[in-house]
């Protein structure tokens, strides 16, 4: 079984200049629990998720419309479409990640594989 196979679709994305309110906003419709923060050509870079705004915005003590989406994203891994779910899932469980951006060949998001997919 290949990620097309179990994947879903489409990830809300922002940049690294959005603000945390912007990502707040998004993550309140998103069902993906993170949003993949992306350079102007839309290339994958990071990845935000609630814990990571909320963290953020305690540590700054400023409101989230004041801090840019950059100061609160991780480094993140990914998966191309075409890899084995099997391999993927082991990837997963031995970085103890539950989200994973699935990304095509140019690192544009496309959707995520979750690890209780």
């Amino acid at each position: 079984m290949h990620i097309h196979e179990c994947m879903e679709s489409s990830l809300p994305t922002c940049t690294p200049q959005d603000s945390l309110d912007t990502a707040t906003v998004l993550l309140t419709e998103s069902e993906h629990g993170a949003i993949a923060v992306v350079d102007p050509r839309g290339r994958l870079v990071g990845l935000v998720t609630p814990h990571d705004v909320s963290r953020t915005a305690a540590w700054l003590e400023r409101p989230l419309t004041a801090i840019p989406v950059a100061r609160a994203m991780r480094g993140v891994r990914s998966c191309y479409m075409a890899e084995s779910v099997d391999t993927v899932r082991r990837l997963m469980d031995d970085e103890h990640v539950r989200l994973l951006p699935v990304v095509d060949a140019d690192c544009r998001p496309i959707g995520t594989l979750a690890a209780s997919a």
